[in-house]
């Protein structure tokens, strides 16, 4: 498998950079040098070549300690809910790496979704969404999207969660009338894709 191309493991490398950068600047305080680790093996995984099932074996149960550590440790707010996403996507990886190249849904983990509430944020000229899955997972979207509606379905993207004033969001509209992948623009995707640089 051409792992240093695979969207996939670049998201996971992108996610990690991330802490990196707060590591550097002293943002994060990784005294035990998880962050260092998580990078390494994440290079690792990257230049492997190898198949899906074998990274799950060799990197993601190692990858998820260091992040679970990672987690135990004194951490903001918005670090600590950027960890517990990063962990998310990391333990979801070997299942996108099964998926074909061509697949639009590889890199992020999207959700259908019914909006079940929608109120006006209290200080920020945007609308907070309250959403629920086939599953029963409610997850809150704040939006720009001006006529979101209670009762509509939609697709989102499910994206590292992000503080609007105070309220959490937790992913992005992408689509709205849709409720399974059959009725999903595929070229939408791979633009998010490119949003992403990826």
């Amino acid at each position: 498998m051409d792992t240093a191309n695979a969207l996939p493991i670049l998201w996971i490398e992108k996610l990690v950079d991330v802490l990196a950068s707060w590591k550097r600047s002293g943002a994060l305080r990784d005294k035990e040098g998880l962050v260092d680790r998580l990078k390494s093996l994440v290079n690792q995984m990257k230049y492997s070549y190898l198949e899906p099932d074998e990274i799950a074996q060799r990197f993601v149960g190692s990858m998820k300690e260091l992040l679970e550590k990672l987690v135990s440790i004194p951490l903001t707010e918005k670090q600590r809910y950027f960890v517990s996403y990063v962990l998310e996507e990391v333990g979801d990886l070997p299942r996108k790496l099964r998926l074909n190249p061509s697949e639009p849904f590889q890199v992020f983990r999207y959700r259908f979704v019914t909006v079940v509430s929608v109120t006006k944020h209290p200080s920020l000229d945007l609308r907070i969404t309250r959403t629920r899955d086939a599953h029963g997972v409610e997850r809150t979207v704040v939006t720009n999207v001006r006529d979101v509606k209670e009762g509509q379905h939609a697709l989102i993207v499910l994206l590292p969660p992000r503080d609007f004033d105070g309220i959490w969001s937790e992913g992005m509209f992408v689509m709205f009338d849709v409720s399974q992948p059959s009725e999903v623009d595929v070229e939408e995707l791979r633009r998010l894709n490119a949003y992403f640089n990826l």
